[in-house]
C-alpha cells in the first residue's frame, strides 16, 4: 500500500488515496482524476521526467509555472500554487526538488497510458516527442515516443510483420479473448507494401485496411495494446524490471463490454507479473469485475469463478494467475465534486451495495441505471383508469 495526497491543486481540494495493487479512480468529468494521475507519476519519478524534458530541449529550471505548463500542458501554469501539497508516502514534492535534482542516467518507474492515446498516431504510425505542441501533456508525448521506439525496433527486426496475434506476445487465452472481442479474424500488421511505415489491419490475405478505416474501438485499443506489449515480454512471468507502476486512463473508450472484459484480463496478467496498476474509468463494467474479484476469493471454488469471469479455460497457467491475483489488494476512490465546485476523494473500496450512498452506487457509475430501474418499476404498476381520470379532472 502507498498513500498519495494531493491538496489545493486545480479542481482538487483534497485527494487522499491509499493505493493498492489495483487502484481504480471514478468520478464525473473535470473532477481532477487525470491531473491526480499525472501528478502521481511526477511525484514518483520526477528525476527521470526532468531528464527526458532536457533530452528533448525543454528547460525544467525556468520556474514552477513554466515547468507545470510544460508538464500538464498549455494553460495549466497557475494550477500549482504555494498552498498546494503533493505527497507520496512520507515524501513531499516541491518544485525545488525538481529544479535541483541531478539528471544523470535515470530510468522511468511509471508507465503511463493516457486517455488521448489515439492522438499519438499520425497516418498509422506513432509521432515523435518533439512533434507535439506545448498544448499536449507530457504523458501523451512520452507515451507516443515509447510507441515509436517500440514499433521502429519491431519494424526493423521482425520479418513476419505481424503484431497481433503474435506468437511471442501474450498467452494464448489472452490472444483468443482479444480476437473475439476486438479484432475478429483480422491480423494487425506492419505494412510492408508501402514506403511509409504504418500499421494495417488485414481481414484477409488480399485486403489491408489503414488505421483511418478501422472501427473506433480498434483505433482506441491498438495503442493501448501496444503499450502493454512493452510491459509483457514473452517469458511466462517476465516484466520490465524498471517499471513498478502502470497507469491507464479510461481504457474503456470505444470498447464493447466484452472487449472491456478482455482488457481486464490483461490487467490480471500485469498484476500477476508484479506490476501495480492504477486505472481511471467511467465504466461500470470495470468496477463490476473489481467487485467480483473482491468476493470470489472467499468462495468455495475461486479458480472456477475466476476462469468464468474472464471466459478462460480452467488450466494450470490460470490456476497460478488466479490464486496470485486474488491475494492482491484492490482500492477504489471516488472523486466527488462538492457544492463549492471542488473535489474531495471518498474511499469506496468496499463497493457494498447496502453501504453509504457513494459506495452503494459505486461513485455514481450505477446511479443512472438505478434511477431508470426505479422509474420503470413505478411505471409498471397496474393501470388504474379511474385514478387517472380523476387526476386529469
Amino acid at each position: 500500500m502507498m498513500r498519495f495526497v494531493l491538496e489545493n491543486f486545480g479542481p482538487i481540494d483534497r485527494a487522499d488515496m491509499e493505493l493498492g495493487d489495483l487502484s481504480i479512480l471514478v468520478g464525473p468529468q473535470a473532477t481532477g482524476k487525470s491531473i491526480a494521475l499525472q501528478m502521481l507519476k511526477l511525484a514518483e519519478e520526477y528525476p527521470a521526467i526532468k531528464k527526458t524534458m532536457i533530452d528533448f530541449a525543454y528547460n525544467p529550471s525556468r520556474g514552477r509555472e513554466v515547468f507545470i505548463a510544460d508538464y500538464l500542458g498549455e494553460g495549466m501554469s497557475s494550477i500549482w500554487t504555494d498552498h498546494s501539497l503533493i505527497r507520496t508516502g512520507a515524501k513531499t514534492l516541491s518544485y525545488e526538488n525538481i529544479k535541483h535534482t541531478t539528471v544523470a542516467k535515470r530510468e522511468h518507474s511509471v508507465f503511463y497510458i493516457p486517455a488521448q492515446r489515439v492522438m499519438t498516431f499520425d497516418n498509422g504510425w506513432p509521432r515523435r516527442f518533439q512533434s507535439y505542441e506545448s498544448s499536449f501533456p507530457y504523458v501523451v508525448r512520452e507515451f507516443s515516443e515509447e510507441l515509436f521506439k517500440y514499433l521502429d525496433k519491431t519494424y526493423a527486426s521482425d520479418s513476419t510483420g505481424r503484431l497481433f496475434p503474435h506468437p511471442k506476445s501474450l498467452r494464448k487465452s489472452l490472444k483468443d479473448s482479444l480476437a473475439r472481442s476486438v479484432y475478429g479474424r483480422a491480423t494487425l500488421s506492419l505494412d510492408k507494401e508501402h514506403s511509409r511505415k504504418r500499421l494495417v489491419l488485414e481481414p484477409s490475405a488480399e485486403v489491408s485496411l489503414p488505421m483511418a478505416t478501422w472501427s473506433a474501438g480498434q483505433r482506441e485499443f491498438t495503442p493501448l495494446m501496444l503499450g502493454l506489449y512493452r510491459l509483457l515480454p514473452s517469458a511466462a512471468k517476465g516484466k520490465d524490471e524498471n517499471i513498478k507502476q502502470v497507469i491507464i486512463e479510461e481504457p474503456e473508450m470505444g470498447l464493447h463490454p466484452r472487449a472491456i472484459r478482455s482488457f481486464m484480463y490483461i490487467v490480471m496478467e500485469l498484476l500477476y507479473r508484479g506490476y501495480s496498476v492504477v486505472l481511471s474509468t467511467h465504466s461500470p463494467a470495470i468496477l463490476e469485475i473489481a467487485w467480483a474479484l473482491s468476493l470470489i476469493g472467499e468462495g468455495s471454488d475461486p479458480l472456477s469463478a475466476f476462469c468464468k469471469l474472464f471466459g478462460a479455460a480452467k488450466k494450470s497457467p490460470m490456476e497460478d494467475m488466479a490464486y496470485s491475483v486474488l491475494e492482491k489488494s484492490i482500492k477504489v476512490h471516488y472523486f466527488k465534486p462538492g457544492e463549492d465546485g471542488k473535489t474531495r476523494t471518498v474511499d469506496i473500496s468496499g463497493m457494498d451495495p447496502s453501504g453509504m450512498a457513494d459506495e452503494a452506487d459505486w461513485g455514481g457509475l450505477t446511479e443512472q441505471s438505478s434511477l431508470v430501474g426505479a422509474i420503470v418499476a413505478e411505471s409498471a404498476q397496474p393501470y388504474d383508469a379511474e385514478a387517472k381520470k380523476g387526476h386529469r379532472s
